[in-house]
């Protein structure tokens, strides 16, 4: 299995998870996440490879906005904007080519799936 689907289907598992169904119910909204790895890594095919598996109305979103950010506090606002929604979509994940950035991210509690090495110890720029 290319590491790419193996993301996807870890992407399926963590909007299923009870607390993104919660949220869902509590806020309307759905999950948004970070896709991390550098071009060409796969980042759009795992995405695809979640919407395969999701019913229609639990289609993710892919979002190219932080592609060039590298502020965390700009790329937290993009990510916690409740105003940013994608027709057909009911969640989003933000791609990232900055291990730097997803890391920040990450720390600041936001879920992150590495695709470059599968670990978010490996730093490329």
């Amino acid at each position: 299995m290319e590491k790419f689907e193996k993301i996807g289907l870890q992407i399926v598992d963590f909007v299923n998870q009870p607390e993104q169904r919660l949220n869902k119910f509590i806020c309307n909204g759905g999950a948004r996440f970070i896709v991390c790895g550098t071009s060409g890594s796969g980042k759009t095919r795992a995405i695809e490879v979640a919407n395969s598996s999701l019913p229609l109305n639990e289609q993710i979103a892919e979002s190219q906005e932080l592609l060039q950010e590298k502020n965390v506090l700009n790329a937290l606002k993009s990510i916690n904007d409740s105003e940013l929604e994608y027709e057909c979509s009911k969640h989003i994940g933000f791609n990232v080519v900055s291990s730097f950035l997803a890391k920040d991210l990450e720390s600041q509690g936001v879920k992150v799936f590495w695709l470059d090495n599968g670990s978010s110890s490996d730093h490329w720029k």
